[in-house]
C-alpha cells in the first residue's frame, strides 16, 4: 500500500512541475520566458505609472521654468518702466523749475 501511495504522489508531482531543460553545453543558459503573467502585468503597471509620473514631473518642471523666465522678463520690463518714469518726472521737474525762473524774470521786469 505504501508503494502505491508513493507512486501516485510521484506521478502527481511530475505532472505539476513545469518542463525543465537540461543544462546547455554552450556559454550561456537558454532564455527564460515562463514568467508568471501576474508578475509581468505588475511590472508593466509599475512602468506605466512611473512613466506617467515622470512625464508629469517634466511638464511641471517645464512650466516652472517658463514661469521663472516670464517673471524675469516682467521684472526687467518693470525696471525699465520705472527708470523711464523717473527720467520723465525729473525732466518735468526741471521744466517746471525753468518755467518758474522765467516767470520770476518776467515779473521782475
Amino acid at each position: 500500500p505504501n508503494k502505491e501511495i508513493l507512486a501516485i504522489s510521484n506521478e502527481e508531482s511530475s505532472l505539476n512541475r513545469p518542463f525543465s531543460f537540461p543544462l546547455p553545453f554552450a556559454d550561456r543558459y537558454p532564455e527564460f520566458d515562463q514568467y508568471p503573467k501576474g508578475i509581468l502585468g505588475f511590472k508593466q503597471r509599475i512602468k506605466t505609472t512611473t512613466d506617467l509620473h515622470e512625464n508629469e514631473l517634466m511638464k511641471k518642471k517645464d512650466l516652472a521654468e517658463n514661469v521663472k523666465a516670464k517673471t524675469e522678463e516682467l521684472e526687467k520690463q518693470e525696471k525699465e518702466w520705472l527708470l523711464q518714469r523717473k527720467m520723465l518726472l525729473e525732466e518735468e521737474q526741471k521744466l517746471q523749475e525753468e518755467a518758474s525762473i522765467e516767470e520770476k524774470k518776467r515779473l521782475e521786469e
